[in-house]
């Protein structure tokens, strides 16, 4: 706050203690305020001292405040008048928490704090994870771990999976899941995930209730053979919105844009867009096109090289949410192979479905 000539220097080594410290570097002539925010993911009201002591008259009472998305903001409030090199040491409590994926599915996550945790994986097969000046070179193509080989979070519905993640001391940012699914003699230890190096990690693990465990391990079994039987059938995609893979495929368009909607990645327009996809043997039958359902959309015509393949309609998801719908539109078995363009325009004067990915397939 130069206007204030007040100058404050932030040091600590947070997550790894749970302190944070405040030098003054420069402090005004006359008494100011100092308003520290308290995180949402601290529990309880913070410790505050000032030069190694507590506030003398104490920290005054914890204030209130809309941020600008509208969220409540917390704040201590430390008035008096300040010299240079004071210290302010706040001492934190962080508050271990459980967060699933936008869309309900059941995955689950944990933080301590701030902190992101991941359990750490094995070392075998990792093919490419280190970088080298290739168009593709950092991407880490070794072979995926099959999804039902996960460890399974056991909770009731009407349980916090927080509550069964255990700090295993209180000097170190290490904790163990307690009603978990794994393989026999199997602990599940969380670390923080940015200090996973060189090695594989779960991040999100699966969560069923106890008595659901069997159906939960059989929907992992579905979805490994699912994914392995598109890849198997992919001859060629473009995941919209996403830069990389779309400038990989050559997009134009106009009055097109991308958008982000629980945490899935797509593209619609008022004009047109466009891909080229290649399919070198002509093996592919179909093109399969996955969008979001949901209200405010067009028909949408699909071309293949300029000839018209089929509309898209939208649809609503169930009670208004968003749904992912996949489609196959038959491709011309006479078709040459090749390098095709697939263009997606808006048929009259509304948008296009919100195309999240297009593929071919045999």
């Amino acid at each position: 706050m130069p206007e204030q000539k007040l100058v404050l220097e932030q040091t600590g080594t947070a997550p790894y203690d749970n302190e944070i410290e405040l030098v003054l570097r420069e402090a005004p002539a006359t008494p100011v305020a100092i308003h520290l925010r308290v995180p949402s993911w601290h529990e309880g009201t913070p410790q505050v001292r000032i030069n190694g002591a507590p506030p003398e008259d104490g920290p005054g009472p914890l204030t209130t405040r809309r941020g600008a998305g509208g969220q409540p903001l917390t704040y201590v409030r430390l008035k008096r008048a300040w010299r240079e090199r004071d210290t302010i040491t706040v001492g934190l409590r962080p508050r271990i928490s459980a967060e699933l994926l936008p869309d309900g599915s059941p995955w689950v996550s944990f933080r301590y704090g701030p902190t992101v945790l991941a359990a750490e994986g094995d070392r075998n097969e990792l093919v490419g994870i280190f970088a080298d000046d290739s168009r593709m070179g950092h991407v880490a193509d070794g072979p995926l771990r099959p999804l039902e080989h996960l460890p399974v979070v056991l909770t009731p519905s009407t349980y916090d999976p927080a509550v069964d993640l255990r700090q295993l001391a209180p000097d170190q940012l290490m904790f163990v899941l307690d009603h978990v699914d794994a393989k026999p003699g199997e602990s599940v230890v969380l670390v923080p995930f940015a200090g996973i190096h060189d090695s594989r990690y779960t991040l999100y693990f699966p969560l069923a209730e106890p008595e659901r465990l069997p159906e939960r391990r059989a929907e992992l079994r579905a979805a490994d053979a699912a994914a392995l039987t598109l890849r198997d059938r992919t001859v060629d995609a473009v995941a919209a919105g996403e830069q990389q893979p779309e400038s990989d495929h050559r997009f134009v368009g106009q009055g097109t844009w991308s958008g982000l909607t629980d945490g899935l990645r797509w593209r619609a327009a008022d004009g047109w867009w466009s891909y080229r996809l290649t399919d070198p043997d002509g093996t592919a039958t179909g093109l399969q096109v996955i969008h979001l359902a949901g209200e405010g959309a067009g028909p949408t015509t699909v071309l293949v090289d300029g000839h018209l393949l089929g509309t898209l309609t939208p649809s609503s998801g169930p009670e208004g949410k968003e749904q992912a719908i996949s489609q196959v539109l038959p491709l011309d078995a006479n078709r040459r192979a090749g390098t095709a363009e697939i263009r997606f325009e808006a048929a009259g004067s509304g948008t296009t479905i919100r195309l999240r990915e297009v593929r071919l397939v045999r």
